[in-house]
């Protein structure tokens, strides 16, 4: 793992950790189906009253999103082929 091979405080290594984690959720997730643009517009509504966090959250959904438009482009381009 590679926080392991960081000599710093544990917590420094759960933010590395989530970070990396999160990253690679919010890019591979759309590219495999496991989540939609309906869903990520889901999201974004209930996360909405959140204050803060949702800010934080729709930089997440905004980065999802993209990854699934381009998902999506490409499979209305496959199938007119």
């Amino acid at each position: 793992m590679p926080t392991s091979l960081i000599g710093t405080a544990n917590w420094i290594k759960l933010i590395i950790g989530l970070t990396i984690f999160l990253t690679v959720y919010v890019l591979s997730a759309p590219l495999i189906g496991a989540v939609s643009l309906t869903d990520t517009k889901n999201l974004r509504t209930m996360f909405s009253g959140t204050g803060v966090v949702s800010k934080l959250i729709n930089l997440l959904l905004d980065a999802a999103e993209k990854v699934a438009q381009i998902k999506t482009g490409n499979q209305k381009t496959d199938e007119k082929t």
